[in-house]
């Protein structure tokens, strides 16, 4: 099956720096190739309060941190295998610079596309309030499938991103559950007043 993922905020959002971007920097600093993730910035800014993050995909809460670079953040376990160069993975899915007290997820939680996670901040090795989201296929035993890659395990997930938004995709789940909810409803009359 394919890896789809969904952004994990609402719009409007901009990317701020792709995968494999601002090799020298990476390089130096942190012994990598380049970025090893992406980064998203909301529209309004840099240096905004209200940045939510929904979960990209169906999966389970593996690790929540506090890393000196990347500052707090979740880490997603897919619940199911992806291909991924003609193999199958799980992904884990990590998402960086969250704000203090705002993870409503715990360890061991498994969550659905859409499902709140927390609010996105400037914690850790950041110049402004921001996302960084990257993705790394899991070998069966949990270890990085890609870990000498020069970018820790991380692989560029961009390209299986949906158009929709994680909160577009719950919103509209809703709606339809609503849809159907209130069809059962009309039915049901109906069948009352047809006896």
């Amino acid at each position: 099956m394919k890896l789809e993922l969904y952004w994990p905020t609402k719009k409007p959002f901009y990317i701020s720096q792709r995968f494999d971007e601002d090799k020298t920097r990476f390089n130096k600093e942190f012994g990598m190739k380049g970025h090893g993730g992406i980064d998203l910035y909301h529209a309004m800014g840099a240096f905004i309060i209200d940045f939510p993050l929904y979960s990209p995909i169906d999966g389970e809460i593996t690790y929540i941190e506090n890393d000196v670079n990347l500052g707090l953040g979740i880490v997603i376990k897919s619940l199911e295998k992806y291909l991924y160069e003609g193999k199958e993975y799980y992904f884990k899915l990590r998402l960086w610079h969250l704000a203090k007290n705002s993870i409503v997820v715990r360890l061991g939680q498994q969550v659905k596309i859409g499902d709140y996670l927390g609010m996105a901040d400037n914690t850790g090795f950041s110049t402004g309030t921001h996302l960084h989201i990257d993705g790394k296929p899991l070998n069966d035993d949990g270890s990085n499938a890609f870990q000498s890659n020069g970018y820790f395990g991380a692989v560029d997930i961009e390209p299986y991103f949906q158009a929709m938004t994680a909160y577009e995709v719950k919103t509209n789940l809703s709606k339809i559950a609503e849809m159907i909810e209130s069809l059962g409803r009309q039915i049901s009359e109906f069948i009352k007043r047809r006896k």
